[in-house]
């Protein structure tokens, strides 16, 4: 049965990349666009493309309410911090209200996203939240000096999905946070998102990533929080 997969941030291009791959492997795939302005883009054929304002309860209902109509499921939700501010440079030059409103959006936004499709996850087989990051997202690698919004937002939707792998973990839920930055010789998005890892309860903790959150790049390596 193929699966059903809802991704936001289809104005970023690894969330468009990553639609592309699971629409390529025969997935229903639904691409949302949280920018306020883009409107469905050409070679995107393959994906359902919707605009979803993620602060408006109006619209979440009616992203819900179109994947629950079509399919009565979801099996894999895939979310990405896919904002930037227009003024957001280094210290002292930032439009605070609009990188306060990336923050938000980019991060309270996804929560919002994530729980409007929780029913419908839980109707589905794989029960899979995945997170598209970045490198820059984790303390240790980031070395840039402006994009305060978005920096921030990513790392703030990394501990969102810990939170909810604390909550939803018990309930059979699984977890993927995949950093698209890395070589591009390894694996790709939809690949680590979709491959089922260790699930048995006597696997050692250390060495299960059903178990834990972890991130991870197209090599497969573990990167720092």
């Amino acid at each position: 049965m193929n699966q059903v997969v809802f991704i936001s941030s289809l104005q970023n291009e690894d969330a468009k990349e990553t639609a592309l791959q699971f629409a390529a492997d025969g997935c229903h795939v639904y691409g949302a666009y949280t920018d306020g302005a883009a409107l469905p883009c050409d070679g995107l054929e393959t994906i359902v493309q919707l605009v979803l304002d993620p602060m408006d309860a109006g619209s979440l209902n009616r992203a819900v309410e179109l994947v629950s109509s079509r399919e009565g499921k979801l099996d894999i939700l895939v979310l990405k911090a896919g904002l930037h501010a227009e003024n957001d440079g280094g210290l002292g030059a930032h439009d605070y209200d609009a990188v306060a409103d990336v923050i938000y959006r980019g991060a309270g936004g996804m929560r919002r996203i994530l729980e409007a499709f929780l029913p419908l996850l839980r109707a589905g087989e794989t029960k899979r939240i995945a997170v598209l990051s970045e490198s820059c997202a984790g303390i240790g690698f980031c070395e840039d000096t402006g994009e305060y919004g978005y920096h921030m937002a990513m790392a703030a939707l990394n501990m969102m999905e810990k939170i909810a792998f604390n909550a939803l973990r018990p309930e059979g839920f699984t977890f993927r946070n995949f950093v698209t930055d890395g070589p591009k010789t390894g694996m790709d998005a939809k690949t680590y998102i979709q491959r089922d890892l260790s699930n048995l309860p006597e696997d050692d903790y250390i060495h299960s990533d059903e178990n834990r959150l972890v991130r991870r790049d197209s090599l497969f390596r573990e990167l720092a929080w």
